[in-house]
């Protein structure tokens, strides 16, 4: 690993654990980097063009099957993919019960109402500005003497009143989620090595100078290493 300080050069041997992160660092740039151009190929492709008209566009509908996940063990993977699924049910909820049913009240339809979880107040905790779990994560990521540890104060410090999270009443190192779905344990352990997934300069160089454009593709790089974190804040995004 090279690092630059004060305009002065310095390599670093990684040991084999900060080795696999920067190669999984990597592995998600350039998995990014695909999807971001195959959805680009996949709109181009769709589009009749602007002279058609709106109402001559070509379009694919895909099926979303929710993968709520509940292990007995669950960890920074399973927090995002069941975040991402809380979105999708939101969505969900707004589109096909709350929207329409306001739509019949306008037109008086008679219809039997349809009473449904709002999980909004479950995405307020996760992602919502200013201090959502996702919010904190990112912030702590900023800080050089962070550990998992004070990560888990913060949350249960902020949000232990909130009836969606819950704190461990024995002092574990987890918290839990009460999601649509049901409730979810969390390990914080790791959490913050995940959401930094740091990409090192020499990998970031390596990129700038492959023959391939795609993968050549400017990196947002600032200083010594390549942010990717996840959260709300300012990361990669679900999409």
């Amino acid at each position: 690993s090279t690092l630059f300080t004060r305009g002065e050069l310095f390599r670093k041997t990684l040991d084999g654990a900060a080795a696999v992160e920067r190669r999984d660092a990597l592995a998600k740039v350039l998995y990014a980097r695909m999807f971001d151009w195959l959805v680009s190929k996949v709109n181009e492709a769709t589009w009749a063009g602007a002279e058609a008209g709106a109402g001559a566009q070509r379009t694919i509908g895909v099926l979303d099957i929710f993968g709520f996940e509940n292990f007995e063990v669950n960890s920074y993977e399973q927090f995002l993919i069941n975040f991402a699924n809380e979105q999708l049910q939101l969505y969900f909820n707004v589109y096909l019960f709350r929207l329409e049913q306001e739509q019949y009240e306008r037109e008086g339809i008679a219809w039997a109402h349809v009473d449904f979880v709002d999980n909004q107040p479950c995405l307020e905790v996760i992602a919502g500005k200013p201090m959502g779990l996702l919010v904190i994560l990112d912030e702590e990521c900023h800080f050089p003497k962070a550990t998992d540890a004070t990560l888990l104060d913060k949350f249960n410090q902020q949000h232990a009143p909130a009836p969606h999270f819950k704190k461990n009443p024995f002092g574990k190192a987890v918290f839990g989620i009460a999601h649509y779905a049901g409730e979810v344990e969390y390990a914080v352990a790791g959490f913050l090595e995940k959401n930094k997934d740091t990409l090192g300069s020499d990998l970031a160089d390596l990129l700038s100078d492959c023959h391939c454009e795609l993968i050549r593709a400017p990196v947002n790089f600032d200083g010594d290493d390549f942010d990717l974190s996840l959260g709300s804040g300012g990361g990669a995004g679900v999409g």
